[in-house]
């Protein structure tokens, strides 16, 4: 994962750059589960769940950012989970996240800086 810097400040600017055309970036968070029987503590009536030690993908993220020109770019964000209700529970479900133009003027000052 790349980290670009302006100013030798770090920017959120993550990913990589495919032919100086499109910025692709993603996030994944995964976690192991242990094996061990947990109850769920939030429910009314305590649900015992048993379950096998595995790592598992909690959520993900796939963003593709494009600048169109100094004053616009286009960023769009796609959600990744586990379904976990209903007949297609187990399978990765896909969610729109963020899908934007985002408008950057160009003035100079000191009181607004980043305005988008």
């Amino acid at each position: 994962m790349a980290q670009s810097q302006k100013n030798g400040i770090d920017t959120d600017e993550k990913g990589i750059t495919i032919a100086d055309f499109l910025q692709m970036s993603g996030n994944w968070f995964i976690a192991y589960r242990d094996g061990i029987s947990q109850t769920q503590a939030d429910d009314e009536i305590g649900i015992t769940n048993d379950h096998q030690s595995a790592f598992v993908l909690k959520r993900s993220y796939f963003t593709l950012k494009k600048d169109l020109n100094k004053t616009y770019s286009v960023r769009y964000t796609m959600d990744l989970t586990v379904d976990r209700d209903g007949p297609d529970a187990g399978n990765i479900e896909t969610r729109l996240k963020y899908l934007y133009v985002k408008a950057k003027p160009n003035f100079n000052s000191d009181v607004f800086t980043e305005t988008g």
